[in-house]
């Protein structure tokens, strides 16, 4: 498992995630979107990847929402607004990263924004979880080397179920999901990804990718 790979190889240390710096929900405002998308009700997930200062580099949207103006908008507005502490190896040194998110719009007369830094980004279904209705998240952060492979994933808030942690490890690690981290020009580099991964009660390991 990779969880337990990772704790015996080097005693505990782990690579750091990337911390936002300031609250991400005033990342894009209501300022930014046209009144008339302020009637939407609409989920954007993007993958935004920042360089080893903590600057966006990059903004890739992984599951479109019902408006592309919508889209294209936070992407801009993460470009311009966004900053985070950077992510780091177990050793300390700083590293690009990606990490995937969520921004909520909610039909008001403000057209404000939530942000949904705690909803999964994948969802998977486990004898293990409790509840049918209430996500049990893991979040994991992953070191991968510059050819796409994991070199170590730690679960940095941890269920309490240790299985769950390890799964969600597994799954995350996962060719499909642990895709190499680029660089602003686009080059494959070591670097760090983060994922939150929500289960629910259910039939053994049905994956969905949001």
């Amino acid at each position: 498992m990779l969880l337990i790979a990772l704790l015996s190889t080097i005693g505990g240390a782990l690579p750091i995630r990337p911390e936002p710096i300031g609250d991400p929900a005033h990342w894009v405002e209501a300022s930014d979107i046209p009144q008339s998308q302020w009637s939407r009700a609409t989920v954007t997930s993007f993958d935004l990847t920042i360089d080893s200062s903590g600057k966006p580099v990059s903004c890739t949207i992984t599951n479109p929402s019902s408006s592309t103006i919508i889209d294209g908008i936070v992407c801009q507005s993460l470009m311009r607004n966004a900053r985070y502490k950077p992510a780091r190896d177990p050793s300390g040194i700083a590293l690009p990263a990606v990490v995937r998110d969520h921004v909520q719009w909610h039909p008001n007369v403000n057209g404000d924004n939530r942000y949904l830094s705690n909803s999964p980004d994948i969802i998977v279904s486990s004898e293990l979880a409790k509840s049918k209705s209430r996500y049990d998240i893991v979040k994991v952060v992953e070191l991968i080397d510059a050819a796409g492979s994991v070199e170590a994933c730690a679960a940095y808030k941890p269920s309490k179920i240790q299985r769950l942690n390890e799964i969600a490890c597994e799954i995350a690690g996962r060719a499909d999901i642990s895709l190499p981290v680029r660089d602003g020009q686009g080059t494959p580099v070591r670097g760090v990804r983060a994922f939150n991964v929500g289960f629910f009660a259910g039939d053994v390991n049905h994956v969905q990718i949001r």
